[in-house]
């Protein structure tokens, strides 16, 4: 009768854990999660075959990434000036003013900002 308590202890335990911790992954938000919300505003001007040009500071080769993910099917590719579409993401407490002279030189369509970043979508006068 014993073994049989302990291993039953011992699912109800590791089942309960399980759930625990499934629960506290799921409810966590990091990086990914935040810039996903905030550009999921985009997908009224974003289609699936829309080519958008992406300009940041230099170093955001990963939110690069993340942008690409987010916004998925479309294609996003680094500035090259050959798209009418525009999209700037900047960090909040670091204006580039490479990146200001761009999105002040065309028509801004759609632009919010999160706890991290300031995104801009816009095109071309």
């Amino acid at each position: 009768m014993k073994p049989v308590v302990i291993i039953l202890f011992i699912a109800v335990t590791v089942g309960v854990s399980a759930y625990y911790f499934d629960k506290r992954i799921s409810t966590q938000t990091d990086e990914i999660d935040v810039i996903e919300r905030s550009l999921a505003g985009t997908s009224a001007f974003i289609h699936a075959n829309s080519t958008i040009e992406f300009a940041g500071q230099k170093d955001m080769v990963q939110l690069f990434s993340i942008a690409r993910y987010a916004l998925a099917p479309a294609l996003i590719k680094p500035y090259t000036t050959g798209s009418d579409t525009l999209l700037a993401i900047q960090k909040k407490e670091q204006n580039d003013s490479l990146v200001n002279t761009l999105t002040t030189s065309r028509q801004i369509i759609w632009q919010t900002n999160d706890s991290l970043y300031t995104y801009t979508l816009s095109v071309t006068r």
